[in-house]
């Protein structure tokens, strides 16, 4: 129901978009057959960025925070910072694979700490997105 409320306030192309598509079949047949699936959410919204064109500008990533509106962590003046250790549990999603997401360990705090991130960075990249209602079901589910 969360994911299907994300989907439902990003994607608002009317053309057919085959790797979109794709990546959201593989995720949810991933999502299926496994067990560990506790970040799977995280995972998901963050690679879902690189199909709608705001994919996080991981080149930089040794700097100490990430700019939110820019989508960079090579930026100034901007309100929109991840930092400290919100920084290093972003980057610790940045570039892995569903396979790996067992290995990626936050605990209940981390996560939805990292989840609000996440819909920030949507909030500020695609234009009427809202925060979807389900949040709180999710909060419930993975406490």
């Amino acid at each position: 129901m969360f994911l299907s409320e994300i989907l439902t306030n990003s994607i608002k192309e009317i053309e057919k978009n085959k790797k979109l598509f794709e990546y959201i079949e593989l995720s949810l047949n991933w999502l299926d057959l496994n067990e560990n699936v506790s970040n799977f959410h995280l995972f998901f919204l963050i690679n879902l960025t690189r199909f709608l064109g705001f994919y996080p500008n991981i080149s930089k990533l040794n700097n100490s925070e990430f700019y939110l509106f820019k989508g960079d962590s090579n930026y100034s003046d901007d309100e929109n910072i991840v930092s400290k250790n919100n920084f290093y549990l972003f980057k610790n999603l940045l570039g892995i694979n569903f396979d790996n997401i067992g290995k990626t360990s936050f605990d209940k705090k981390e996560r939805q700490a990292f989840l609000n991130i996440i819909l920030q960075y949507f909030e500020l990249h695609l234009s009427g997105f809202k925060k979807p209602k389900s949040l709180k079901v999710l909060e419930t589910v993975f406490s």
